[in-house]
Parts: structure tokens; C-alpha cells; sequence
């Protein structure tokens, strides 16, 4: 894992920066644990990157990201089978799914796959066929807001206009994570007995409310 960058004099590329950290850290701890990760993990730098990219891209969750900081200080051996009892598997427990789809309501799956296609289609990210994940994924899903973001901090840092990537963000979040993490994690909280992968959840939970309502200020600021 790269440290933070921190460009010097750009508090808004800053932020913006961290943002992207937070969506690549968090992704990634959602999608099944390689062994980079769980060194990672073992060595705490997770945790502590974690914790700094917080602090930096949304201060209100510092206090939450504190009280939850130790169970993301875990014994990396374990995780891959605390992985697979609270996503993937129904014994034990009753697995916990990190699919939109499951928690769309009415709407077909396939529906929600092909709108999360466009999405990422409409950027030109065109998934492989060898992808770990369906498009629909919760670990891919944050990795498409990691690289709207950078996008937008690009723009920043460059004086270009990020307006069609913030506006990106905005609608990903309001039509997608913003709706349907809500019901995930109030599942997640029934279910899932891994220290680790509940707050992890959680956290993620927490980042994408407070970024949602940080894009949502920003459609108000440009409205004036």
C-alpha cells in the first residue's frame, strides 16, 4: 500500500486524495483477502492508513474509525476463513451477501448488473471475463467511486474542470451504494460474527453516507 500523497497548498486535491484511499482501503478489505493484504493486516498498516485517510476525507467518522480500530489489527491467518463464514458461505451462519442485487427489492438482478455496467461502461471500464466479482459486488462498486474520485482530484490538480466526475459520483452514490448499504449493513449486523469484516462493513457503511451527504452540500453550494 502507497502512502497518502499530500499535495502542498491544495487542501481541496488533499481531501479529494483521501477520499480515494478510503475507497481503495475499503474495497479492498471486501473482496477476499490476498497475501498482501493480510500482511497488511498482521502489521497494522491497514489500520493506521485507514485512520489517516479518515481523518483527512471525512473528520466526523475519526471518533468511529477510534472505537473500531482494534479489530482491524487482526491475525491475517484467520481472515480468509472469517471471509468466506460472513459472505460466501451458509453454515455456520447465514452468509451475509456483498451484492446489490440481493437487496434490491422488486428490481431484477440482471437489471441492476446491467445498470452498474453502464456506469462503468460509460468510462470505459469494461470488465474481464476472469473478474473475481460481478459488477454488482460491493468491493467493485467502491472501487468504481476510487477511481471516479481520483479522476476528479486529477482534474483538480491539473486546474481542469471536475464537474463530470463529481456529478458521476453523485448519481453512482444516490442510484446505487447510497440506497442499498443501509439494508446491508443492518443485515451485516445481525450476521456477521467476524470482529474484523462487521466493522470493516460498518466503516464503509459510515464513509459512503458521509461522502453521499458531502456531494449532496456540494449540488447545494453549486446551486448558489
Amino acid at each position: 500500500m502507497k502512502p497518502l500523497p499530500e499535495p502542498e497548498g491544495d487542501s481541496v486535491a488533499r481531501v479529494d486524495l483521501a477520499r480515494v484511499r478510503c475507497y481503495q482501503l475499503l474495497g479492498g478489505a471486501l473482496a477476499y483477502p490476498d497475501p498482501d493484504f493480510l500482511s497488511e493486516v498482521e502489521k497494522g498498516t491497514f489500520a493506521s492508513e485507514l485512520g489517516c485517510a479518515i481523518s483527512v476525507a471525512a473528520p466526523d467518522l475519526v471518533d468511529a474509525f477510534a472505537e473500531r480500530e482494534r479489530s482491524l489489527r487482526a491475525d491475517g491467518g484467520s481472515l480468509g476463513a472469517e471471509y468466506l463464514s460472513a459472505f460466501e458461505l451458509e453454515m455456520p451462519n447465514h452468509a451475509t451477501s456483498l451484492y446489490e442485487g440481493s437487496y434490491s427489492g422488486g428490481a431484477n438482478r440482471s437489471e441492476v448488473l446491467l445498470e452498474v455496467k453502464g456506469f462503468l461502461g460509460h468510462f470505459g471500464l469494461v470488465s474481464a471475463k476472469n473478474m473475481p466479482q460481478p459488477e454488482d459486488h460491493l468491493a467493485v462498486e467502491l472501487e468504481f467511486m476510487q477511481f471516479l474520485v481520483a479522476k476528479q482530484a486529477e482534474a483538480e490538480l491539473r486546474g481542469a474542470d471536475p464537474a463530470a466526475y463529481v456529478r458521476a459520483q453523485r448519481d453512482f452514490l444516490e442510484r446505487h451504494l447510497a440506497v442499498w448499504l443501509p439494508r446491508f449493513r443492518a443485515v451485516a449486523e445481525r450476521q456477521i460474527k467476524s470482529d474484523f469484516y462487521l466493522n470493516v462493513a460498518c466503516l464503509a457503511v459510515a464513509f459512503v453516507e458521509v461522502d453521499a451527504a458531502r456531494l449532496a452540500g456540494c449540488r447545494d453550494d453549486m446551486a448558489h
